[in-house]
């Protein structure tokens, strides 16, 4: 199983999620859409759960769950969640959103900006 890390910016997007969904829909449903986020970054982790390559950049992957996008880089032995975004998202959103991260002139700036959680099989569930 691969190391699976969180950059603060996509830690931030998971918790506004949970707040977005708890506030509107109640914390049970909350409970249930960080856990379909968490399991999913885990099956990238672990190599149970494929994704297609985003067409902004090289080495960028996007998958879908049932409403938001998880977008990360594939290290070989590490995945890194960069960013976990709303489906619901406007494109000019997202669009201003890869610019921003993908036009940056020191792309290892987004490497040092990382929480590293290991995860392994016996830990994951």
């Amino acid at each position: 199983m691969k190391l699976l890390a969180y950059t603060p910016a996509a830690s931030f997007d998971i918790e506004a999620i949970w707040d977005h969904s708890a506030e509107y829909w109640g914390p049970d449903q909350a409970d249930r859409c960080a856990d379909e986020i968490r399991d999913c970054c885990y099956g990238l982790a672990n190599g149970t759960t494929k994704a297609c390559a985003v067409g902004v950049r090289a080495g960028f992957w996007k998958i879908h769950t049932s409403s938001h996008l998880i977008f990360f880089r594939d290290l070989g032995h590490q995945v890194k969640i960069v960013r976990v975004l709303g489906i619901a998202q406007d494109a000019d959103g997202i669009r201003n959103w890869t610019a921003e991260v993908f036009g940056r002139q020191q792309s290892h700036q987004m490497d040092t900006e990382v929480e590293v959680l290991a995860v392994r099989d016996d830990l994951a569930r």
